[in-house]
């Protein structure tokens, strides 16, 4: 009886894991897409001067991040900006926190560019990075591998429980 539900229980994990898979990098899949769509977009914004208002890493040591918020005015309208670009998570792992920080010290004028049809989002630094293409990539190959597993685990006689 034991031995019955264990195997019962490896089977549903079989059906259900690479379903999961698929559910999860699909949505990794379109985020990416839609990370490098709106990075390339950005190639066109403008940009203004602004200042740094505080560039600073915060977190335990090993998990820590940056904050970097600066200020900048598009017509008569002044905002706060907080992505030095379309690529923050990669961009701080790609260069250290350390690098980031001490290239937008308080104080600094800097360049930003700015969404000329929605001038709160801005970033410092505009551009496709390479790292933008590692999530549509990454997550295209888990689902590749979830489609394989789902249709290697399907479940024989329709999947109805009981069936011979």
């Amino acid at each position: 009886m034991h031995n019955q539900s264990v195997n019962d229980l490896g089977k549903q994990f079989g059906v259900w894991m690479p379903r999961l898979f698929i559910l999860v990098s699909f949505s990794a899949l379109l985020f990416g897409l839609w990370a490098l769509i709106h990075a390339y977009n950005g190639n066109d914004w403008p940009r203004v001067r602004g200042t740094i208002i505080y560039s600073r890493m915060v977190g335990p040591t090993g998990k820590a991040s940056v904050q970097i918020r600066y200020n900048y005015a598009v017509g008569n309208q002044t905002h706060k900006g907080q992505h030095v670009s379309f690529a923050d998570a990669f961009h701080i792992r790609m260069f250290g926190i350390e690098s980031i920080i001490s290239r937008y010290p308080k104080g600094t004028r800097v360049w930003v560019y700015f969404d000329p049809e929605n001038p709160q989002k801005a970033v410092l630094e505009k551009g496709i990075r390479p790292e933008l293409y590692w999530t549509p990539i990454g997550a295209f190959i888990i689902l590749i591998l979830g489609i394989f597993f789902h249709t290697r685990f399907k479940p024989k006689h329709g999947g109805r429980r009981g069936s011979p």
